[in-house]
Order: C-alpha cells, then structure tokens, then sequence
C-alpha cells in the first residue's frame, strides 16, 4: 500500500523557499508554475488537474462543483483514509471543498484539544445574522451539538478576538497524535507566512502582526516596505524550521510527500503587495519538491505546472484519472502552461474604498487577465497598463500568437460572477478581512 502526504506551504515564495529550504531532500522542480495567483484557483487545479477557468471557479465563484472525482473523492474511491487538515479557511469553509475527506479538520479546530468542541467555521459558514439573535444561535448551536457547552464557547470567543491563527504548530500536534493506517491520503495547508505576518519574537525584531493588503498598493500607503520584507523572510524562516519538524515526522508514516506552494506573494515589485492582483512571476513561480525513499536527490529545470502534480499524485497510487496534467516522475513533454487572474473577490472592492481607492482603478483592475510560461522559459503576462510583458526570446507577435492559441485550446466557462456570495456572516468576513481577501 501507498501512504501519500500532499502540503501546501501556502503563499511561500521560490525565491525565498529557494533561501531557507536547502535541507529538503528528494527531486526539486525549479521551474514550476501555478496556474493562478491566489488560492482558490490554484487548489482548483491541483484537486483536478484542470485550469481554474475550464472548472468555472475563481474568486467570484468558489464553491466546487467540478462535475467528476475531486483528488480526495478519488483517493476515497480506492479504499484511502482521506484527511485534511487546513490552517486556510479558504478551502474549507466553501461548499464542495471537502469532497471525498473520511476527516476535515479547518483552522479553528486544528489544536487536537480541540476535537470535542464545536466547529466554529462550520457554524459561521451558515450563519448570517448579524444581529444580537447570532449570540444566541451560538449559545442553541452550542446546545444542542454533542460538545461541551462552556468550553466550546470559551473557544468561540477567542477565535473572534485574536489574530489569524496560522497553524503550524497545531498540525504538528496533531499529526502525532494520528495513528496513520497503510493506505493513508493526507493533505496539509499551512499558512504561516500568509498575512497577516506573525512569527514567533524570536524570529523578528519586527513589531508583529504585519498586514498588508492589495489595497495599500493602489492607495500608496505603504510606509515600512523594508520591515514588511523582513518579516515575511522571518516567516519563512520559521516555517523552514517547524516544517523541518513535520516533514520528519510524516517521513516514518508516509511513503512520498509532496511539498509545493499554491503561490507566491508580492512585496513591493511592480509597486505591488499581497497577491490579490496580477499574474507576475513573483505569484505564479512556486516550489515543488517529491521526496520519498525510492526517489533521487536532485533538480529538474523543466517547466512544470501544478496541473501535473494532480497527475503525478494519481499515478504515485495507480490511480487512472483524466487531467491535464503529466506525471512528473516518468518521461513526459514540457509544453506550454497558462496561468490565469479573474478579477478581484466581490470583497476587495469594500477594501479599495476604505483604502481611499478611486473606484475606477478597482474596476479597470477587475478585468481578466492571461499569461504562459512556455518549455524554453518565456514568462508572458497580460497586464492593465502595460499590455504584453514579455521576458525571453519569444517576439511579441510569436507571444501574442502561443497566447492566443493556449487559450483556444481550452472550453471555459464564463468566468463571470455565477453566484454572489450574498448573506457571509460578519466572522466569515472578518476572517477574509484577517488574510487581506476583504
């Protein structure tokens, strides 16, 4: 049997993954590339081997509804344990996103201290009154659930008065305290150097929290870009460090382990911050290593996509599944990959307001947006102001020409709004609020 472990090093830049992940051991992929730029799209594609657009799920519409097997559902189909445990509220809270998982775990509950209290995302994800009748549907929802009253709502009122909680330390626990089987699904997203940046005192000199959002960008109020680059460094730093941990941990149980970001993050180029906006390589360009016993040490310099994860992990469990991706560890082609922007969340455009942003820049900006990166390393991008940004050989006509004919090849859906995401409770907002999405 095969034990298969999938962690999703959420918003970890290459470069500065390339800086403080050389302990990693197994085959490095050094040119690896999303297929968007934030995390809905890019766990879209990675669940199935897809691009965002084809499946219709972007920032404007984001419960699963993919028509076949989600990689978890695919997994639980051949007999797998599957679980998830998330610090990203973001693929857990939305319809459709735990497909196929025997056991869920989202970001309020992921202290293994925790298991027999309530799931307050759950609740919130549900839960849209914003009036004094929400407390007292918390009290009945506490109630009436099987979890200890008291302790559950002690819990509840912590999550709404502290700073994200990003989680690493909590699936370390509770990893330990899993007794994995031999056929055995796991899939992590850690987020401990997506926003707001919080390592531990004693990795920054820096005064923590640090949150930075899309909006300061287009507003011009960014003051200290120099501290916000330390202490996103310093949060890599420590994840590199507690990840060390983990990975050893998930060493003795599982057979492979793939290691990648969904994306990357913007500090300070092209005047921009966070990842909310644009397709450029600081975004797109992400790790991705597959270690395991029977795999070499080494790199590959091939372009690869997250598309080819989805159909590596398939065939690493002999799983047959259609996709467009290539398994990365038998012989395959490099081919062109596109990347793609959809717009902004419905969300940011309160954000742009409160940030002073004429409204305006919001919706020239909420247009979509595609790029490529082609075998030789071409990186071609669409953008709002500059048109066609092109770094390679490839002519601007022989660029506009592969983009155009990338996109043909693909039967999207319309990537417009297919619901509004009408009637979020205030939690849930404040939680989008906390990781720079609202």
């Amino acid at each position: 049997m095969t034990n298969i472990a999938t962690v999703v090093l959420d918003t970890l830049r290459y470069d500065n993954y390339n800086t403080h992940f050389d302990w990693i051991s197994g085959k490095k992929f050094t040119e690896a590339y999303s297929t968007s730029h934030w995390t809905i799209p890019a766990h879209v594609s990675l669940y199935t081997g897809y691009y965002p657009s084809e499946i219709g799920i972007h920032g404007k519409s984001m419960t699963l509804d993919f028509d076949d097997e989600v990689l978890p559902e695919l997994f639980e189909s051949e007999g797998y344990t599957t679980r998830l445990l998330t610090a990203n509220p973001q693929i857990h809270m939305w319809d459709g996103w735990k497909r196929g998982y025997e056991i869920s775990v989202g970001p309020t509950n992921l202290d293994p201290s925790d298991d027999k209290l309530v799931d307050w995302n759950e609740f919130y994800s549900k839960q849209y009154d914003s009036t004094i009748k929400k407390y007292i549907q918390a009290v009945l929802y506490c109630i009436e659930s099987d979890s200890p009253t008291i302790k559950s709502m002690i819990k509840g009122v912590k999550n709404n008065n502290q700073p994200a909680n990003n989680g690493i330390e909590s699936i370390i626990d509770r990893v330990r305290n899993i007794e994995f089987g031999h056929k055995e699904f796991l899939f992590l997203n850690i987020m401990d150097t997506h926003t707001p940046y919080n390592p531990p005192k004693e990795y920054t000199d820096v005064q923590t929290p640090v949150d930075i959002v899309a909006g300061d960008a287009f507003a011009g109020s960014v003051e200290n870009p120099e501290e916000i680059r330390q202490v996103y460094d310093d949060s890599v730093r420590y994840l590199s460090d507690r990840y060390r941990e983990l990975y050893n941990e998930l060493r003795s149980d599982f057979d492979y382990i793939i290691t990648l970001s969904d994306h990357g993050e913007m500090l300070g180029e092209h005047g921009m911050w966070n990842h909310s906006y644009g397709l450029y390589p600081e975004l797109v360009h992400i790790p991705l290593v597959i270690s395991g016993d029977d795999i070499k040490d080494g790199t590959d310099d091939t372009v690869v996509s997250i598309l080819d994860v989805h159909k590596t992990i398939c065939e690493l469990a002999g799983i047959d599944a259609e996709s467009r991706g290539q398994n990365l560890l038998g012989e395959f082609e490099p081919e062109s990959r596109l990347f793609e922007y959809h717009g902004f969340l419905h969300w940011h455009q309160d954000q742009f307001e409160r940030k002073g942003v004429d409204e305006e820049v919001y919706e020239k900006r909420d247009r979509a947006l595609d790029g490529f990166v082609s075998p030789s390393s071409d990186y071609v991008y669409q953008t709002h102001d500059d048109g066609l940004r092109i770094s390679g050989s490839v002519t601007p006509m022989e660029a506009n020409d592969q983009l155009a004919k990338l996109i043909g090849s693909i039967d999207r859906k319309n990537i417009e709004s297919k619901q509004e995401p009408s009637g979020v409770s205030d939690e849930v907002r404040e939680q989008l609020e906390d990781l720079g999405y609202a």
